[in-house]
């Protein structure tokens, strides 16, 4: 038996426009002295894409991201994990610089406060950005102490504008 790590992106919440996730439920396994020790990754696991369908031009936006709950939940009467062993990664992202700008904030780790992944200001009244997530647990604090079991959090999207 490993530490099995579920997330499922399960709230997408926007003001004008859409968040579409693909990818289904994230699973991350660790198995063997070396997930414990590094961590375990999946890269470029879902696909997220924005649509933004407002009609107003030069309008701030951003996509923040947040955990549902304080933890990282233990299905099994574990204690639980910490927010912070789940690093979250925007990776190969795509958008038009003609239609819109797009800044992104890097790598952190999660946090039920809602951290801001992308951002930017629409150019045209309407855009489109895609981008992958790679996922991280245990890549910047090892598992080793780690009790076996199943593990999960739920994950909110937050498109907003201003």
């Amino acid at each position: 038996m490993g530490v099995v790590f579920l997330t499922s992106p399960t709230v997408c919440r926007s003001q004008t426009g859409t968040i579409k996730v693909s990818g289904g439920a994230v699973q991350l396994i660790a198995s063997s002295l070396s997930h414990y020790n590094g961590g375990v990754t999946l890269t470029n696991w879902s696909k997220v894409k924005i649509n933004y369908t407002a009609g107003m031009i030069g309008r701030a936006w951003q996509l923040r991201i947040k955990a549902s709950d304080p933890n990282i939940l233990s299905d099994d009467g574990n204690p639980n994990l910490p927010l912070s062993s789940l690093k979250l990664t925007p990776i190969n992202i795509i958008f038009n610089s003609l239609e819109t700008s797009c800044v992104v904030n890097g790598a952190f780790t999660l946090t039920n406060l809602g951290q801001v992944f992308l951002s930017g200001t629409g150019v045209l009244a309407s855009f489109e950005i895609t981008f992958g997530t790679t996922y991280g647990l245990g890549t910047v604090t090892p598992l080793l102490n780690t009790k076996s079991g199943y593990y999960y959090t739920n994950l909110e999207f937050i498109l907003e504008y201003f």
